[in-house]
């Protein structure tokens, strides 16, 4: 139905039944004339709402109550801020304690149903938004909220966090993600208390996001009919949603089954602040940037024709654009008499110019515009946001940052451009959803009684851009574009177990009602029924054909892969790139796989930052792996010269987080480092998706270095940092790693194994500061030590028994030795002649209690090997077994148990290393040596005759690199020519490092520093900068160099023969 305004008909809150409800509407009415001005006062739309309930009621012969569940099923679209959450609050109260509310004892009575509510939003600040308030207001009376967003992190059983509530506030993908966790196990069952699920917002179901929202309301919509639930409130759940309004919202009211009786559309009339919109064109250029250059003319005499002096937010598609937008409104205010200033408070915009770390910023402070952009250090960001708050700015120049989740409402929004930076020097078109959040920030109720929007677009895309500002353009659907992840989850959920039931899934989506409606929008000729069937059938055989499940006559059943893909929310194309990964299980290409995974496909490269990154690629003591790419026959690779991808960004930002250099020389650009808190976020979920995966397909080297890098990306370190002194609770502050590391305590048996005064001396700290970095140490699991033996049970099949104890098991070790369960540990057993996963177990933490009348505990693990398909009759056959423990580094061990063909343990056992081989991706043919460095010719050679290794490198031809030259450069031995001249004695045919003649030059003919030369670093006479042992000692420091070893010049390597 289509409403009129009806002031003079609004209702008080106090005609609410029970009565004891209405403590929890608390709003004040603000009309001229209404008797009751001390009564609060629902809106207009809740008001037309609830007397059309009325109606419906008298309709049957029945009173009506706001517990009726008449509110339901409503589907309303109305304007911004006309007051829909009202609807959805008295909707809230229907659904949690329907007819029963006064029998059952009141709202929170003590014979009361269970119910809950289901509250879904686009993002996350809406989410906490209403969370705060309904806390605040219904919690008066006893309604219990909980929200589920990813910044919501529940450890252990997310059941018990949400089981007792009344109402869950999410977004739409973490609702669907917890839904999927223990399917079989209680997951759907949670769906039987659902008596009703309110959607805000739902018209952003058209967005790339909607895809999830659909498959929700589907999920639960086919649930409500199956057999298991006919006794469950599930079984009549309500839908109530609402929306911007949307010219086919007979869809949407068809897809929630929503008859026409529950359908509402109200008009501009019913918006508090009346806005206006409107849409400038401008001639098309001959490129999209051209266009944004021209445009950003014209943004000046657009807000002075609508601002009337009061607070403009500019929307840009760029930060670029944002920035020389900003400057170029603060020449032309200053041209014009620095329109955008108010005289009185010109000192105080002239002292929080002072404050902006941006000179850029602050600059436009002073003149009374801002900009504002994901770029920005979060102080400046939050500066711009006060004084706009503020009233001390008038203009606003942002990206989308300030549309999506920031509330700063002003009198005017500009969008200066439909376009959008994508990357790779390309634009797209704005979305509905980003379009309507900018418009949405004009007008503000606390100031104004009208707002202005003003779109500015080419002229080709100017009907495209009426239509959606004044709702003309119909609602489609997304959910096409990810049919794979949504119906393999699904399937893997059981909620799908045939093609018959995957058909009906699909006739419960908005995607399958719009396509019936509008078929030639997703490329459908004839009939739309039939092409959706083709359409699951061909995912369903993809989903078939990359392992995600298989098909048993009509039957659907879940794989590894396919459970694996829904429990931890990953992408289809993610999925199938981390199973073709399992040939190449290195450190390396985990992190590249993850860096270019579809999750974080939106991060651009941007021009600026080209130059960074190629010199952060140079820089290898920083990146580990740098960026490579082919020479021009293809036939070799070398360090890439440019950076062409945001995947490629991503891989170099992820390193250069996760380096073990506590001051890098090269410093990221803050949006950079922003950017790489996705991979973050993102990348412990998709790294240990990949273990489970190589776990199911027992492959050993490739389930420990992803479970291992899964670790690491968590802690945001390399899983063989030596820089484990930075986890310590009194050690976090980077001066005081700094000092540490200089002292060379930089690992936690370093900590132990120091003096406590001698670190309080290297620190600058009191006693007993030593002491309590000791202390620190012991929150972190205790020093296993593994041990592993053997039975023969025939020719080729063994009984392995790894024996797991502490360390240290002296007196003084005894009482402290421990396994917090914040470090939970795993141990993996494999063999390496075959690269195979043997067993694999979290270390059971309760039998590591210490007794003190005995020896230290142990855990003993026993399994069975089947020694077949060796490498050969002879070959000895190498077991390892590793521990990782998760959640910090440093307490990692592993070990290697090799065993002969006649059944003895080999005398050969390689030596332990102390990490996972990541440079290898074929652990069995790994090769160990150990390499030194001689002290006069500073040339690496091998320490024993080590035939095998010498064939892969030739030492001989390596020498150190100079004290002064760059750590990354190699010299290669210089050829002495035979008329090459002795600096030292003028003869030829040597060099002068090479005469045996004494040096008879004086002290100012010498090459090397004088004793008059001061040291530019240190101030100190008689050496240069370059080979100061102050800044010598720092570097090395800073590298992460052990510090307890006495013998510095060798080293164990492992190469691959």
């Amino acid at each position: 139905m289509y409403a009129r305004a009806r002031r003079e008909a609004l209702r008080a809150t106090t005609d609410i039944e029970p009565s004891e409800l209405s403590r929890a509407f608390d709003f004040r009415c603000g009309w001229t004339g209404f008797t009751e001005r001390d009564a609060g006062v629902f809106g207009e739309l809740a008001t037309v709402v609830r007397d059309e309930c009325v109606k419906r009621a008298r309709a049957r012969g029945a009173a009506f109550r706001e517990t009726d569940d008449d509110w339901f099923d409503r589907r309303t679209g109305a304007p911004t801020g006309s007051g829909k959450t009202t609807v959805f609050e008295l909707a809230m109260l229907a659904a949690l304690r329907g007819p029963s509310v006064v029998a059952s004892g009141g709202i929170n009575g003590p014979n009361r149903r269970k119910y809950v509510v289901i509250y879904l939003a686009p993002n996350r600040a809406l989410v906490s938004e209403k969370a705060r308030e309904w806390k605040q207001r219904l919690g008066r009376i006893g309604i219990t909220f909980a929200e589920l967003t990813s910044d919501q992190n529940y450890r252990g059983d997310v059941w018990g966090e949400i089981e007792n509530v009344d109402v869950i506030l999410a977004t739409p993908e973490k609702f669907d993600r917890v839904t999927r966790l223990d399917a079989n196990r209680g997951g759907m069952s949670f769906f039987s208390d659902v008596a009703a699920v309110l959607i805000d917002e739902v018209h952003l179901i058209g967005d790339d996001r909607g895809g999830c929202l659909e498959a929700i309301v589907s999920r639960l919509k086919l649930l409500s009919k199956s057999a298991a639930l006919l006794q469950s409130h599930l079984r009549n759940v309500r839908f109530g949603a609402v929306s911007a309004t949307i010219p086919n919202i007979e869809n949407l009211a068809q897809w929630l089954d929503a008859g026409p009786e529950g359908t509402f559309v109200f008009g501009e009339e019913f918006r508090p602040v009346k806005l206006q919109t409107f849409v400038r064109s401008f001639r098309d250029a001959t490129n999209d940037f051209l266009f944004s250059k021209f445009l950003k003319q014209h943004v000046y005499s657009v807000i002075q024709e609508f601002y009337r002096g009061k607070q403009t937010i500019v929307f840009l598609g760029s930060r670029d654009n944002a920035l020389q937008t900003a400057k170029e409104l603060v020449v032309a205010s200053r041209n014009n008499g620095n329109v955008y200033v108010n005289p009185s408070c010109a000192h105080l915009l002239q002292e929080a110019a002072r404050r902006a770390k941006n000179k850029g910023l602050g600059e436009c402070i002073a003149a009374g515009v801002a900009f504002h952009h994901a770029g920005l250090e979060r102080e400046d960001r939050e500066l711009a946001e006060q004084l706009f708050r503020d009233r001390l700015i008038i203009v606003l120049c942002s990206t989308s940052t300030l549309a999506m989740g920031v509330n700063l409402p002003a009198y005017l929004a500009v969008v200066a451009g439909t376009q959008v930076y994508d990357g790779g020097g390309t634009y797209k078109e704005l979305s509905m959803d980003n379009l309507l959040q900018m418009i949405g920030r004009a007008g503000r109720p606390q100031y104004d009684t009208e707002g202005v929007a003003v779109v500015m677009t080419k002229n080709s895309m100017r009907g495209r851009y009426e239509g959606l500002v004044h709702g003309r353009f119909p609602l489609e659907s997304s959910l096409g574009a990810s049919l794979p992840e949504y119906l393999n989850a699904e399937i893997s959920c059981r909620t799908i177990n045939s093609i018959d039931d995957a058909f009906d899934w699909v006739k419960s989506t908005f995607y399958y009602i719009r396509t019936s409606h509008a078929p030639q929008k997703y490329g459908v000729q004839r009939d739309a029924e039939d092409a959706v069937k083709r359409s699951i059938e061909s995912t369903i055989h993809e989903l078939v054909s990359t392992g995600m499940c298989e098909m048993v006559g009509n039957s659907l059943r879940p794989l590894r892969a396919g459970d694996i893909m829904s429990l931890r929310y990953l992408r289809f194309n993610t999925m199938k790139n981390i199973m073709k990964n399992v040939a190449s299980p290195t450190y390396a290409n985990f992190l590249k796989m993850l860096c270019e995974s579809e999750e974080l496909c939106n991060v651009k490269l941007r021009r600026d930052e080209r130059k960074l990154l190629k010199e952060l690629n140079q820089e290898q003591r920083i990146v580990r792996f740098p960026v490579q790419e082919a020479s021009p026959k293809g036939k070799k690779l070398s360090i890439a010269k440019v950076i062409r991808t945001g995947g490629e960004k991503l891989y170099l930002v992820a390193q250069y987080a996760l380096t073990d250099i506590i001051e890098p020389t090269i410093s990221l650009l803050p949006s950079m480092r922003m950017e790489g808190e996705k991979i973050f976020h993102l990348g412990t979920r998709i790294m240990r998706a990949a273990s489970e995966y190589y776990q199911s397909v027992q492959s050993f080297s490739a389930a420990v270095n992803a479970f291992a890098l899964a670790k690491g990306i968590d802690v945001q370190k390399w899983p063989d940092s030596n820089m484990h002194v930075s986890q310590l609770k009194h050690a976090r502050m980077k001066n005081m790693v700094k000092k540490l590391a200089l002292a060379k305590i930089t690992t936690f048996q370093d900590v132990e194994a120091a003096d406590p005064r001698r670190i309080e001396m290297k620190v600058e700290k009191q006693f007993p500061f030593g002491n309590t970095l000791q202390g620190d140490v012991k929150d972190f699991p205790s020093e296993l030590k593994i041990k592993m033996s053997h039975h023969v049970v025939s020719k080729e099949i063994y009984n392995i028994d790894v024996t797991i104890s502490f360390k240290d098991t002296s007196s003084s070790k005894l009482c402290t030795n421990h396994l917090p369960k914040k470090y939970q540990g795993t141990i993996f057993v494999g063999s390496e002649h075959d690269d195979r996963l043997l067993y694999i177990q979290r270390i059971p933490i309760r039998e590591f209690n210490v007794d003190l009348t005995q020896e230290a505990s142990s855990v003993v693990l026993h399994g069975r090997f089947n020694c077949s398909n060796v490498p050969g009759d002879n070959a000895p056959l190498c077991l390892k077994a590793h521990i990782i423990f998760e959640g910090c580094v440093g307490r990692d061990i592993e070990e290697y148990y090799t065993v002969a063909r006649d059944g003895n343990r080999s005398p050969c056992t390689p030596n332990k290393s102390s990490s996972t081989p990541i440079y290898s991706s074929s652990p069995a043919r790994l090769k160990q040596t150990t390499i030194v460095m001689d002290k006069q010719t500073k040339r690496y050679r091998l320490a024993g005759l080590d035939n095998a290794v010498r064939k892969i490198v030739d030492f001989e031809d390596f020498e150190m690199p100079n004290e002064g030259s760059s750590p990354n450069s190699r010299s290669r031995k210089k050829s002495l020519h035979k008329d090459d001249i002795c600096n030292r004695c003028g003869q030829q045919g040597h060099w002068a490092s090479q005469c045996t003649l004494p040096d008879t030059r004086s002290e100012d003919e010498r090459p090397g520093p004088k004793p008059g030369d001061r040291c530019r670093k240190c101030g100190e006479l008689g050496h240069y900068a370059r080979t100061c042992p102050m800044v010598l000692a720092t570097e090395t420091a800073l590298r992460g160099t052990d510090s307890d070893s006495q013998d510095d010049e060798s080293w164990d390597f492992i190469f691959s023969s």
